[in-house]
């Protein structure tokens, strides 16, 4: 692991990091290169994996201090109160909860720190993962992607009959958060609703709304999810 301190632009003290998880560049504050927030409980994600199997739904782990900070907007003065002195109370093993996609409806720009998907708890590592999947699938990125802290953009284009007849954009945020929108020409654009990255749920509306010509990758990637 290669460490070098460097100054920010507003002038703070960061490091730049490579630990072969996070991308090229990546700049951290030093008062977090020991965060709590690396050390998820393992009973907490036991418990994440038990509840998915039950329902099919995936769950996410979130941490405490963020989800009081959106309760108290639009609060009275004595309802935020309360919410601070709950979050002062808390114990340390009561920093980080159990939950479900709710939770980014309420702050759609929010992260979670362990999800039922990608069954990570790395956020750099998951976000690869994500990258190389979409890989897989013939996405290529957009020209003005301008890394993973921000939204990116990723195009697939389907050639049949020797024309780009299909146009499938993806549009993929930090926190894993995505939408698809696919354009066939000649018909009324197709919209996967936003939601977290879910593998299945891609490869099934890919597989409803591309041609036969493209069936044969999406083949490949329910093959090899069976495979591991």
């Amino acid at each position: 692991m290669d460490i070098t301190q460097v100054v920010l632009s507003d002038g703070s003290v960061g490091i730049e990091i490579d630990d072969f998880s996070k991308p090229d560049g990546y700049v951290e504050e030093i008062s977090n290169i020991y965060s709590p927030k690396d050390r998820i409980p393992q009973y907490l994600i036991d418990e994440c994996e038990r509840l998915y199997l039950t329902d099919g739904n995936h769950r996410f782990i979130f941490d405490r201090l963020t989800t009081n900070l959106i309760n108290k907007k639009n609060k009275s003065v004595e309802e935020s109160r309360d919410i601070t002195i709950d979050s002062i109370l808390n114990s340390d093993s009561d920093e980080y909860y159990i939950s479900d996609y709710s939770e980014f409806d309420e702050m759609p720009s929010r992260f979670s720190f362990y999800d039922t998907e990608t069954k990570m708890t790395c956020r750099w590592k998951r976000y690869n993962q994500v990258v190389n999947f979409f890989e897989k699938l013939q996405f290529q990125p957009g020209l003005s992607n301008m890394g993973p802290e921000f939204e990116q953009s990723y195009v697939l284009r389907i050639d049949e009959d020797g024309h780009y007849t299909y146009n499938c954009t993806l549009r993929l945020k930090p926190n894993l958060c995505m939408d698809l929108t696919i354009s066939d020409y000649g018909k009324d654009m197709v919209y996967m609703q936003r939601g977290f990255f879910d593998k299945t749920r891609i490869v099934e509306f890919l597989n409803n709304n591309t041609p036969e010509v493209y069936k044969s990758i999406l083949r490949e990637i329910k093959l090899e999810d069976l495979l591991n």
